[in-house]
């Protein structure tokens, strides 16, 4: 893309946005390897034992009914 400029680091990228009226940024990143990050929310999401939303309501109960 003509006009495009590329910054290699967080520090260029910075004095580039403060230096402007109006920027456009595009982050591209290589998921070549596994992302620790993503690995560990994946694995905490997983581990989530959640409750069976198929349970009878206690408001319907028997027991609740007779008292």
């Amino acid at each position: 893309m003509k006009g495009v400029k590329i910054v290699p680091n967080q520090s260029e990228l910075d004095r580039e946005v403060l230096g402007n009226n109006q920027v456009v940024c595009f982050v591209f990143t290589s998921m070549e390897s596994a992302d620790p990050g993503l690995e560990a929310m994946d694995q905490y999401l997983n581990s989530l034992k959640c409750a069976s939303t198929e349970e009878e309501p206690w408001s319907y109960s028997d027991e609740v009914l007779q008292r």
